[in-house]
């Protein structure tokens, strides 16, 4: 594999170091200061990840660190990536790098994604590369459970060079993991010997590859993101026949191509995607669909003097994309789709200046914060329906660290493609309560489309505050209070209860001894909605000292739902699913990460917990037939240790981190083996219901032993 990675680097290198850009000077712009530190945004940061961090969270890619950090800072939008300080036509380009090509990744707060072209309240994440990095590694993974059953194993293999951002890098991965079946978890057989030849996850098989090529010229960049991966299924689930056998093969070829620059004053990003799909079922149904898509999607934005408080900036944004789809076998459907968009962002400033940059110079006095106003309207049309998007948005700057935003959005959404003309076909058995026989059963599910979708209304207000980050602890926190009204929202699971069947029978299929086989998830409309949030995050460094041998990182996030009421067709009643009604929810949700690194060292620790909740079998009432679920909670604890040659990250040295050496890395999911549990509200254990059918994985062992050659 090696040998391969190091000639597709010899055709493709980038330029040597010394064509690399000169480290920009600090400028004064009118009577702003802006700080042209490499890479850094020009808005300050909420939350700073540096390379002690980084490397402390022993993740494989810059993929899987944006992807954790997105998750984790969604509120209510995913953040906008970019790519030191600036919009990039692609930035999936750089997530095959390692870690360590990353100097720092930047949280900024809500409101910043507008001047990059994301929701003009959103937030955005910088991410800062190293200005040069070149690495070929090898990466070997197995997991398995404490209790047995299941093995994967992972080989991964990548080659980079990085100067700036022009990139070359290839990546390659092949994976594999048996089956677990029902004998291998006795608690599953529930006194029927035809259990146990049932999968409780499937055997499965994936192999991936991905070239990556950036080059700059001038103030242009070019780049070509291609991908090609196969995944591969096979599982057994028991009907009234006997066992059948089901098997499914995804193929997966696309690339995009981008471009990305700056013309007459305006910073432009254009990109153009490729793919085709062919995807193979067999079992109760057999099926092959082929399909092919093209997406186009144009960016333009710009600043502008408007006020005496500063300059405006405009983002205009437009796209289009084309897809067709051949299904023969079981189901016999062609399809095609043309669907066009565009949107028009403003950022006004009311009052004062531009945020100041936290570390770097200083706003001149008397501005030590501002106001502005931000605009976005935009609409989307289809063979799917047509949908319309309106948006206005506060965001408020007192000193430095201090930012309060609010928002109101209105939204027509129209129904997706695939959610209106996908051919039905069956999905993976799930574990589901069924209320009319009193017992827990393992059923087959349908998907697909629904041709009848109403495109879904929504209002949505935001509240939000924000400070930090504050002291040598690098302290910030922020709160947002989010709440939602509006009508035919899409959904696609109902509870298995007696009043959802009664409306909708079709949808719960059934044996003539009345035992629940499968369940419907194509999607339907709801009637109307509501619901509300408060979300809180935190974060803090704590120092090296007399009881911490070594900084610590914490970070801290809390969801509680404060309303969720939805009525499923006109005149019916409103159903409130945190008092149990329709499947329940819980109220609360939090995850704590904690991440230190020492020498050759690192360990991160990431807590999560949900809180309890009751499912009703009678609607508004509660009852002896309810099911009550235990509060969850989960404990993943990672451990790594630098074998030879590279250092820990814990001093930040760029060379350091990316010199040879082999890693050996112990994870443990679920440390605690915690499983949710549940009883019916009489006191009883609900029929059928145990750990092993609700989570048969349980805690799992994975160790990873990575080499840079």
């Amino acid at each position: 594999m090696s040998g391969a990675l190091v000639v597709a680097l010899a055709l493709a290198s980038p330029p040597s170091p010394q064509t690399a850009p000169p480290r920009p000077p600090v400028t004064e712009l009118e009577d702003v200061l802006v700080l042209g530190a490499q890479g850094r945004a020009e808005v300050a940061a909420e939350v700073e990840i540096g390379p002690a961090e980084i490397d402390a969270l022993n993740l494989w890619s810059i993929g899987e660190l944006a992807t954790r950090l997105s998750e984790f800072y969604a509120d209510p939008e995913p953040p906008v990536i970019i790519i030191n300080g600036r919009r990039v036509a692609d930035p999936g380009l750089y997530f095959s790098l390692p870690p360590d090509a990353l100097r720092s990744a930047e949280v900024l707060p809500p409101g910043s994604a507008g001047a990059f072209g994301g929701p003009v309240s959103g937030r955005a994440i910088n991410l800062v590369l190293a200005q040069r990095f070149g690495s070929l590694d090898g990466e070997l993974r197995a997991h398995r459970p404490s209790a047995g059953g299941l093995t994967g194993v992972a080989l991964s293999g990548r080659a980079n060079r990085l100067a700036g951002l022009e990139i070359t890098a290839l990546t390659l991965g092949a994976t594999r993991t048996t089956a677990l079946f029902g004998d291998e978890r006795p608690g599953v057989m529930d006194g029927r010997p035809d259990a146990g030849a049932a999968t409780l996850t499937p055997a499965s098989r994936s192999y991936t590859a991905q070239f990556a090529l950036g080059r700059s010229l001038g103030d242009w960049n070019l780049s070509l993101n291609a991908n090609a991966r196969q995944n591969e299924s096979r599982s057994t689930i028991v009907v009234e026949g006997g066992p059948v056998d089901q098997a499914s093969t995804n193929r997966i070829v696309g690339a995009v191509t981008g471009l990305s620059g700056r013309a007459l004053d305006w910073d432009v990003s254009a990109s153009l995607r490729a793919q085709t799909t062919e995807a193979r079922r067999e079992g109760l149904s057999s099926t092959t669909s082929e399909g092919r898509l093209f997406d186009l999607s144009l960016n333009a934005s710009r600043s502008f003097p408007l006020t005496p408080a500063g300059p405006a900036t405009v983002s205009l944004e437009a796209g289009g994309n084309h897809s067709t789809s051949e299904t023969r076998g079981d189901v016999v459907r062609d399809l095609e789709a043309e669907t066009r968009s565009w949107s028009a962002r403003l950022s006004i400033p009311l009052l004062g200046g531009p945020a100041p940059v936290l570390g770097g110079p200083v706003a001149p006095r008397g501005r030590p914060g501002g106001l502005d106003l931000a605009l976005a309207v935009g609409r989307q049309t289809g063979r799917a329906g047509q949908g319309d998007n309106l948006h206005l948005g506060l965001t408020g700057r007192f000193g430095p660290g201090v930012r309060v935003n609010a928002s109101w959005t209105r939204t027509t959404a129209a129904p997706g493609e695939a959610d209106r003309f996908a051919p039905a076909y069956d999905g993976p058995s799930t574990l589901v309560y069924d209320f009319r026989n009193g017992r827990t059963e393992q059923v087959f599910t349908i998907e697909g489309g629904a041709p009848d979708l109403r495109a879904s209304v929504t209002d949505a207000t935001l509240l939000g505050a924000s400070i930090g980050p504050m002291t040598a602890l690098r302290f910030s926190m922020g709160a947002s209070l989010g709440a939602r009204r509006g009508r035919d929202g899409i959904v696609r699971d109902l509870a298995a209860t007696p009043e959802n069947e009664a409306l909708f029978p079709e949808r719960f299929l059934r044996s003539d001894d009345g035992r629940l086989l499968a369940v419907d998830r194509r999607p339907l409309n709801l009637a109307g909605f509501r619901d509300a949030s408060l979300d809180l995050t935190a974060a803090v460094t704590l120092p090296e000292g007399p009881i911490l041998p070594a900084p610590v990182q914490l970070r801290l996030r809390h969801s509680q739902r404060l309303e969720d009421r939805f009525s499923i067709i006109p005149g019916s009643p409103e159903l409130d699913r945190l008092a149990g009604d329709s499947g329940g929810a819980p109220g609360a949700s939090s995850q704590l990460e904690l991440t230190s690194a020492r020498g050759r060292w690192t360990m991160n620790l990431t807590g999560r917990r949900q809180g309890a909740y009751r499912v009703r079998r009678i609607a508004g009432r509660d009852g002896e037939g309810d099911i009550l679920y235990a509060p969850w909670a989960s404990l993943d604890l990672r451990l790594g240790f630098t074998l030879s040659g590279r250092g820990g990250g814990g001093d930040g040295d760029d060379q350091r981190r990316q010199s040879p050496g082999a890693r050996i890395e112990l994870q443990i999911d679920n440390l605690l083996d915690g499983r949710r549990q549940a009883r019916l509200a009489d006191g009883s254990p609900p029929s059928g219901w145990n750990a092993d059918r609700n989570d048969p994985v349980g805690r799992t062992l994975r160790l990873r032993l990575s080499q840079r050659f």
